[in-house]
């Protein structure tokens, strides 16, 4: 080999090994801010260096993948079908829910573009996040007297993801990943922008009741059973599909927040025969939904 062969070959090496030290950040970003900064050095090299794609998205499927599934065991230690990822965590674990990651995905010019705009959305932290004490208290409430995680968790455990950050248009968000022969809930849980109209407390249970709403009809398009007629009764006439969802959602919280010292939590004061509906309703689609 001569003088010029050796130094293509040396600095093929060195690409690779900067190639790959690139693809470790994205292991080791405890913040989103680390994440977006390795997001941007990755693109930036790949857009410099394109032979190193294709080695690059084999290493961040792996890289992804792995990193991401320590946080996820397969048997939730917390006594219920839940597993909390907290904020130095989100990071890795975060990235599936917003891009495809596979062996075949082009996770460096697609997906990574994608998650870029995704990061972008964040801010350093608002209001006070809810704290896993307080969603864990959410959570028994709703399973004890519905039975709610049986239906939002039948299999895969719920992950509720908490961030260290502010999202500049949601306070908590919900989502529904497909799996082969189940569903698996996420809440992603940020620090508040403003709670002058609901508390964190109130926030978080409204998303389960996002959850809720999912995982009964399996689209969040369809409204639950007799809801319609039950704003009938109230006489609420919501009229657009968007409003029917959110407040679905908050009828959900109010049935969850009522009892067990959780009633401090809803954002105004409801009348006792208000939550007796509120209960009822809840009752009637979870029973119907686990008892068919």
């Amino acid at each position: 080999m001569d003088r010029q062969e050796k130094r293509k070959a040396k600095a093929k090496i060195s690409g690779a090994q900067i190639a790959d030290g690139l693809v470790e950040k994205i292991a080791y970003a405890k913040t989103l801010d680390a994440l977006k900064a390795a997001v941007m050095a990755i693109l930036r090299f790949a857009e410099a260096h394109p032979k190193y794609i294709n080695r690059m998205n084999g290493l961040l499927f792996e890289t992804i993948i792995i990193e991401g599934s320590q946080y996820l065991p397969p048997n939730p230690t917390q006594g219920k079908n839940v597993v909390f990822i907290p904020p130095d965590a989100a990071p890795i674990v975060m990235i599936p829910a917003y891009i495809q990651i596979s062996p075949e995905a082009d996770i460096i010019r697609d997906g990574l573009k994608k998650l870029l705009i995704k990061l972008n959305e964040f801010s350093g932290p608002m209001e006070d996040i809810v704290t896993e004490d307080e969603m864990n208290a959410v959570l028994d409430n709703a399973q004890s007297r519905f039975g709610i995680m049986d239906i939002i968790a039948p299999k895969k455990p719920l992950k509720i993801i908490s961030f260290s950050n502010s999202h500049s248009v949601h306070n908590c968000e919900c989502g529904m990943a497909a799996a082969p022969g189940s569903r698996e809930a996420v809440i992603f849980v940020y620090h508040p922008r403003d709670v002058s109209m609901c508390g964190r407390v109130f926030i978080f249970a409204h998303e389960i009741g996002h959850a809720l709403h999912l995982a009964l009809t399996g689209d969040v398009d369809i409204i639950p059973d007799k809801f319609d007629e039950f704003n009938e009764a109230l006489g609420v006439d919501l009229g657009a599909l968007h409003l029917k969802q959110e407040a679905f959602a908050d009828v959900a919280a109010f049935a969850m927040l009522n009892g067990n010292g959780l009633n401090r939590h809803l954002p105004h004061q409801l009348s006792d025969s208000m939550l007796e509906c509120c209960d009822k309703f809840i009752g009637y689609v979870t029973r119907n939904h686990l008892n068919p």
